[in-house]
């Protein structure tokens, strides 16, 4: 985590992800839409797994939270033109899961104004009569959002705009490699220390 992250579980300082957001606008031709997800459900609908957001989103610079969304116009510079949807906290958010962070601190985590958020919403009313694409993990809740939106799923050629910047790893990539490198080997010795009872 970085020190401007937070309570948030951010990996990099928000300028990086500004810069992240400007390099895939520069190369779209129409909006884009790039979810987070929701928690999937395992025998039943209120029984989730634990969330974890999009790669995609994640990577920018999208805070954890289900539900939510970038939204890139083409030739945004990362800051002005990329929009932040996230759910409005409530009340048994709060009981059962905890406080949600403020708008603020998520601002200054992404990279952009606080301004700049919405609640998802109001996307349908920021994309009517425009033809948006969207990428998002294959998530029953999220598709049914945006099957009522109507959006177009992103054509090849923009997707590879987020594959070809994800290709080269920036410092704080790195790092967080290197973290999760370091756990797996802790990971991999304490099974190795083990009896193979399950005791260690």
């Amino acid at each position: 985590m970085t020190e401007n992250s937070g309570s948030l579980a951010m990996t990099a300082p928000g300028e990086v992800y500004r810069t992240r957001r400007a390099r895939l606008a520069s190369g779209l031709s129409r909006p884009i839409v790039v979810f987070a997800g929701q928690a999937r459900p395992r025998q039943y609908a209120t029984n989730l797994h634990p969330f974890r957001a999009g790669s995609n989103y994640l990577y920018l610079g999208g805070p954890p939270l289900a539900g939510a969304a970038w939204l890139i116009e083409p030739g945004s510079d990362g800051e002005r033109g990329a929009t932040l949807l996230r759910p409005p906290p409530d009340f048994e958010d709060a009981v059962w899961v905890g406080m949600a962070p403020k708008d603020d601190e998520i601002a200054s985590s992404a990279g952009i104004a606080p301004e700049a958020i919405f609640a998802p919403g109001e996307l349908g009313e920021m994309l009517k009569g425009r033809r948006a694409a969207y990428v998002a993990p294959p998530c029953l809740l999220t598709m049914e959002f945006i099957g009522r939106l109507g959006l177009q799923a992103a054509k090849p050629e923009e997707q590879q705009l987020l594959i070809d910047s994800r290709l080269f790893k920036d410092q704080y990539e790195i790092a967080a490699l290197r973290r999760a490198a370091k756990a797996a080997v802790s990971a991999h010795r304490a099974a190795m220390a083990g009896d193979g009872s399950g005791k260690f």
